[in-house]
């Protein structure tokens, strides 16, 4: 039978230094978990244990991960760690000399299990595709993709390996024709204009002139791209040494002068492409070339004999576009030019890409324009001038889409105070109404008034006796109090002077010409500070010194403050400065008199250092008398700010007295007690029979919510392990 092993300081000390690989974003969370059950359970078995599937198996590394990030990050919540991994994690922030010695201790052991592999591993460093960092003076030692060693002799011979892999299994994807990471070149598609191509497939060619670090950050690039997962991609580097540069480029052979090639075949094959390929030509299909030849003889077309060279002319005749060589000829640019420029000179700034084509469909299918790609390549060969965005054409210089939206919003409102969304959306034709609506709402140009309808901050009048008024309000008000409400400025002409404005807009107007870039607004609190106030305590503030309040008073003078109604926060103000004794009424504690060492006595009884839902309590004749009637919302009051021993924990205020009362010194958050409770439970752990178990027991105010699916998944682990 296998044996139940506690968890020694080996063990402790290399989960941590996985933890923090994972912090570092070395590797990642699935791969630590994996390699370190593995090496846990083949340590055990080295030293003759006999072990089961249980014994450190993978669910249970991945709870030690979780209450050991969590106490290494200092968090208070989630699984609670043992004293050992308290001890490794204090140990590493306050004596890394002695965390060290500790792994060290087992290393030549551990090596000797493991044979000469993994010491060939620990003297390499691991490229972290998560960093940028400098490989100058380095060279790869190892790669492997997916498992499978790639050849890597230097950084070049694994670039191109690396992506010629990466290509056989993402061809579909590939950015053909497009700059990896910052460069301005085409680093993957046509070989013309590159320094040092090499074909990576049928012709496809990589740019193979980039240093170490930039191989590194273009591979980097292109699995974001591909969306390859960089547990797929293992590198291996050491440091070169200078010396063996020096040498190396002291015997390099020097590079022979190509000579400079030109196309000759350029006006037969362009023609040939317009006349029979209007779909575009596949580059580096033998069927395709094959036909070209046989339009070429029937129209007695002289073409190169070579395949090869042939390959070279097409790639010179034409332009490459989605993946296919299209020939435009002269009239079609200047068509295609004519009719955009049409447009543009009706004032418009900007034409969002995908509109002008649907609104136009017909007229772009009978030129035989076929996606957006090709429309932009068509204008950036007629109209040179013109700025291509992602999604975009203006006329001019570069523009972000916001911007260009907002210059064509105040172009269409002229003179106008006061615009209407649907008339934006109807005379802007060639922009997208959600991304109008957008601009409207982000601007400061615009205010809302109301629905649809926005004020031109422009045409926004304000006197400087005005202004100059709401400034020393707002510096006195902040200077005494720590903020100021701005439905308390002196607002004087403003009104008046703006009336199309409603009292909403008109503080929002006022704040943006007059306040903005010297206080921050926060709901209805003006502030000096970008953080602002603290409104729990403004509304605890509003609280003290009464004898009674309801909730519904506190959400009222958390609305006219904040503009929300902000529950959580009136309600934490509340139970922090009163008692609440029912559904929505609380009274000033100075009636109530708690003998707390006996209520506490009182609850030790029922839940002693653990933890217990508050309906769980079901009768207080035993309670001492404390000058109103109990019930669960005054025991939630006690447990919230006046017990000794216990408090009150709740995933939300609520009316449903909901929560649980814990006993203080217990190391478990909210969740992780859920977890607990049903797991000791002999309900189904499945979702729908957990969530009601929480519900009929009070220990939430709901039956569903987003996390218990992994409260599920937790308590299962923990009925398992018991």
């Amino acid at each position: 039978m296998a044996i139940r092993k506690f968890w020694d300081k080996y063990e402790a000390a290399l989960l941590l230094k996985y933890a923090i690989l994972v912090e570092e974003g070395t590797v990642s969370l699935t791969s630590a978990v994996s390699e370190v059950s593995e090496i846990l359970r083949n340590r055990a078995v080295s030293r003759g244990l006999l072990i089961d599937d249980c014994f450190r198996n993978v669910n249970g590394i991945s709870m030690q991960m979780s209450a050991l990030r969590n106490c290494y990050q200092g968090g208070t919540k989630g699984l609670a760690a043992s004293k050992l991994i308290r001890e490794i994690v204090s140990l590493y922030k306050t004596d890394k000399i002695a965390f060290e010695r500790i792994l060290q201790e087992e290393s030549v052991e551990i090596e000797n299990l493991k044979g000469t592999a993994n010491r060939m591993v620990d003297e390499n460093k691991l490229v972290n595709f998560a960093e940028t960092r400098s490989y100058a003076h380095t060279k790869p030692t190892n790669c492997t993709y997916k498992g499978t060693p790639i050849v890597c002799v230097s950084w070049n011979a694994l670039y191109i390996n690396l992506v010629r892999a990466f290509y056989k299994d993402y061809a579909l994807s590939f950015p053909v024709g497009k700059q990896l990471s910052s460069s301005e070149r085409i680093d993957i598609g046509d070989s013309k204009g590159m320094t040092y191509p090499k074909e990576i497939a049928d012709g496809v060619f990589l740019e193979c002139n980039v240093s170490a670090t930039g191989i590194i950050n273009k591979v980097r690039a292109l699995m974001n791209v591909c969306n390859i997962s960089p547990d797929d991609v293992v590198v291996h580097y050491c440091r070169s040494g200078q010396n063996a540069d020096a040498a190396d480029k002291k015997n390099a052979t020097p590079k022979e002068k190509v000579p400079v090639w030109s196309p000759k075949y350029t006006k037969e094959l362009s023609d040939l492409l317009q006349a029979h390929y209007h779909y575009g030509f596949r580059i580096g299909s033998p069927i395709e070339m094959m036909r070209l030849r046989n339009y070429a003889d029937a129209e007695s077309i002289v073409v190169p004999e070579s395949d090869e060279e042939l390959d070279r002319e097409i790639k010179m005749a034409g332009v490459l576009i989605d993946g296919m060589l299209f020939a435009l000829s002269d009239s079609l640019l200047d068509d295609v030019g004519a009719f955009i420029d049409s447009i543009f000179s009706s004032g418009a700034c900007v034409v969002f890409t995908e509109v002008l084509m649907e609104k136009h469909l017909d007229w772009f299918e009978e030129r035989l324009i076929i996606s957006e790609e090709m429309l932009k390549e068509i204008l950036r060969k007629s109209r040179p001038g013109y700025y291509f965005g992602h999604n975009i054409i203006t006329a001019g210089n570069k523009l972000s889409e916001h911007d260009a939206i907002v210059h064509d919003i105040l172009r269409i409102a002229g003179n106008s105070s006061v615009i209407l969304f649907d008339e934006m959306v109807q005379q802007l034709q060639y922009i997208p109404s959600d991304k109008i609506a957008w601009s409207l709402s982000a601007s400061q140009e615009f205010v809302w008034i109301s629905e649809g309808k926005y004020f031109v901050m422009q045409h926004f009048l304000v006197g400087n006796e005005d202004e100059t008024a709401i400034l020393d309000f707002v510096a006195r008000e902040c200077e005494r109090n720590g903020f100021a409400s701005i439905t308390d400025l002196p607002f004087g002409s403003i009104p008046d002077d703006n009336y199309e404005l409603s009292v909403t807009a008109l503080y929002s107007a006022v704040f943006t010409r007059i306040l903005k870039g010297r206080y921050y607004l926060h709901g209805k609190i003006i502030t000096k500070e970008s953080d602002g106030v603290d409104i729990t305590a403004l509304l605890k503030a509003f609280c003290v010194g009464r004898d009674e309040c309801s909730v519904s008073e506190v959400l009222a003078r958390a609305t006219e403050l904040t503009g929300a109604i902000n529950k959580q926060y009136s309600m934490e103000a509340l139970y922090g400065t009163m008692v609440r004794v029912d559904v929505d009424r609380f009274v000033s504690e100075k009636y109530i008199s708690f003998d707390v060492e006996r209520i506490d006595h009182l609850l030790s009884e029922v839940l002693g250092d653990r933890f217990t839902p508050i309906k769980s309590i079901t009768t207080f004749a035993l309670f001492p008398a404390c000058g109103i009637s109990w019930n669960h919302y005054v025991l939630e009051s006690f447990c919230y700010r006046f017990s000794n021993k216990y408090r009150l924990v709740v995933m939300n205020y609520n009316d449903k007295n909901a929560g649980i009362i814990k006993f203080k010194d217990l190391p478990l958050g909210y969740t992780d007690m859920l977890c607990e409770a049903a797991a000791v439970s002999n309900i189904e752990l499945t979702q729908d029979c957990v969530g009601q178990y929480f519900f009929d027991c009070g220990l939430t105010a709901k039956r569903k919510y987003s996390n218990l699916s992994e409260i599920v998944e937790r308590a299962r682990n923990i009925r398992e392990e018991r």
